[in-house]
């Protein structure tokens, strides 16, 4: 395929209001708190062992984030679900503090192994609307982003490894996936990453931390459930 940026048409549909009993987040130890914004990001880059996904408005300085809207995770303990239930398949999850990945067993998703996001109980009300990644990838990998809507995948994005358009030919892999739902009949609840062919390598940019200006930051857009 040409590309491995899949963008559609955004949805017309306006925002309502967001309900208070529906901002809600859960923080490390249990129960749900109040956490406003129609975003939630990834942070990883640069982050050690604290990355964290934060939940606010998709162009916040992170310094101004409160700590209660973070959900963070360390190494094989993504046991904090804030926002997402992250789950792995075909070995063990982890994330690699030197450079920021989210992977199966190493810094990769390899064939045969999986990455997933589903929205945790602390999110009950919302579904998702688009989303924006940085994958890395090869020209022999191929991966495919499952979308579902509770235990139906709606949707399937395939995914190939790409010299980064902005760095032909230089030996950068990195490219963007992103989706924007035509109607909420695409909204969906969770995501699998899954690798088919080579290996896969997420990581979580945010420009306005880590200035790595050819990677637009890592988000996930919410909307109330129609």
């Amino acid at each position: 395929m040409a590309s491995s940026l899949l963008l559609l048409t955004s949805c017309t549909k306006e925002m309502e209001d967001l309900k208070p009993d529906r901002d809600v987040a859960m923080l490390n130890g249990g129960g749900c708190s109040p956490c406003e914004g129609l975003f939630i990001n990834l942070a990883t880059l640069k982050q050690g062992e604290k990355p964290f996904f934060w939940r606010g408005g998709m162009n916040e300085r992170l310094a101004k984030v409160s700590a209660t809207c973070k959900q963070y995770f360390n190494g094989t303990d993504f046991s904090n679900q804030q926002f997402f239930v992250v789950t792995g398949s075909g070995g063990t999850l982890k994330h690699n503090p030197a450079n920021g990945a989210i992977g199966i067993n190493d810094d990769y998703i390899n064939a045969g192994e999986s990455v997933t996001l589903k929205l945790s109980d602390c999110m009950n009300g919302f579904d998702l609307r688009s989303f924006h990644i940085t994958l890395h990838g090869a020209r022999s990998a191929y991966a495919t982003i499952c979308l579902f809507k509770g235990e139906t995948c709606i949707l399937d994005i395939d995914v190939r490894g790409i010299d980064h358009p902005n760095t032909p030919g230089k030996g950068s892999y990195n490219f963007p996936v992103e989706f924007h739902a035509r109607n909420p009949l695409e909204y969906f609840d969770k995501m699998v990453i899954k690798t088919t062919s080579g290996r896969i390598l997420w990581k979580g940019y945010q420009p306005n931390f880590n200035q790595a200006l050819y990677y637009p930051a890592t988000y996930f857009a919410l909307a109330p459930t129609p």
